[in-house]
């Protein structure tokens, strides 16, 4: 049995036609490049922050988990920060916050009037 002769890389079925195959790897590489690119974008993107902050467990509040920050400020009597909080049923109540050595000590869940929400 004889073999067959090298074939020149240029005139080999692997490279016939790589013209189109090329850019479709350059085309599929370049969107890749941008989907990471993107990905990277929004894992890098700091929070939203007056967005509305999941509640975990306040003194007063019955069911934490549909519980959303509405708004924050300073009490101008006080000057303790405040953290306005609204339940799953609907009603906004006030908490203080106020620091304690690296921990911060939350009180209060008086509801808010409706005129005085900020």
């Amino acid at each position: 049995m004889r073999t067959r002769p090298p074939v020149p890389f240029e005139h080999s079925r692997l490279f016939a036609g790589a013209h189109l195959r090329r850019w479709v790897v350059y085309a599929f590489a370049g969107l890749l490049v941008v989907v990471v690119g993107v990905m990277a974008a929004n894992l890098a993107r700091p929070p939203d922050p007056n967005g509305a902050v999941g509640v975990v467990t306040l003194p007063g509040l019955d069911n934490p988990d549909d519980a959303r920050t509405t708004g924050f400020g300073v009490d101008p009597l006080s000057g303790r920060t405040t953290i306005d909080v609204r339940g799953a049923d609907g009603v906004t109540r006030r908490y203080y916050v106020e620091p304690d050595g690296g921990n911060a000590t939350i009180w209060g869940g008086d509801e808010v009037p409706s005129g005085r929400r900020r």
